[in-house]
């Protein structure tokens, strides 16, 4: 009697011990599948901030852009009604135009006229070819015909005649009527007309290059 109730009683310990671990185990199992899924959140959190972030930005810069598009196109608008005024020309030169070929091109018009600033033919040759680079064909051009004819910068006919090629062949309108105003006085550049026929002038390495 006395060794079946020991038994027995060693029975219940070991019984309450197998439960004491099993409760254990699960309590850890808990608090692992909790860290889990507090980890996963945190993953999720950190990805939902860093895509807000990046909507953010992305917004800020479509905001920025048209702010500026806003702006250039009220400049654009007064600069070809020559509705030239001061606040216009410092909108024009405003650092959230930098970068924008039509802002380069009206810099460069502003100076070479000296309409609200000193007249500066240097650095209105700089504007025109800042704005060629960018692609601008009436930069381009203006940039070509100072470069013709040695006006803020030296003279070089060779380049000038190059980027009039291009600038033909993009089907720019003055410089298709300035051809044809030289034609019409018989004044004709012979090398440049050969140019026109034999030669492909490559358009990044012309415009914007020299």
């Amino acid at each position: 009697m006395y060794l079946t109730s020991l038994v027995n009683s060693g029975n219940r310990l070991n019984i309450n011990f197998f439960l004491i671990i099993l409760f254990v185990f699960c309590v850890a199992l808990a608090r692992a599948s909790e860290a889990s899924s507090m980890f996963k959140v945190s993953k999720n959190e950190a990805a939902s901030r860093a895509e807000y972030t990046e909507k953010k930005t992305l917004d800020s810069e479509v905001v920025k852009n048209d702010f500026r598009r806003s702006i250039l196109e009220n400049a654009l608008f007064n600069f070809e009604r020559r509705e030239y005024d001061c606040d216009l020309i410092d909108v024009i030169f405003s650092d959230e135009l930098d970068g924008y070929s039509h802002a380069h091109f009206y810099r460069g018009i502003a100076y070479y006229k000296g309409i609200c600033i000193p007249e500066d033919l240097v650095l209105a040759y700089s504007e025109f070819h800042t704005g060629a680079q960018l692609g601008h064909l009436d930069s381009s051009y203006f940039m070509a015909l100072m470069a013709y004819s040695g006006i803020g910068v030296s003279q070089d006919v060779d380049y000038a005649n190059k980027v009039f090629s291009v600038l033909l062949r993009f089907g720019h309108k003055r410089t298709v009527v300035l051809m044809e105003k030289l034609k019409k006085h018989g004044v004709v550049n012979e090398l440049l007309l050969k140019n026109l026929m034999e030669e492909w002038v490559d358009n990044s390495a012309v415009i914007g290059n020299k």
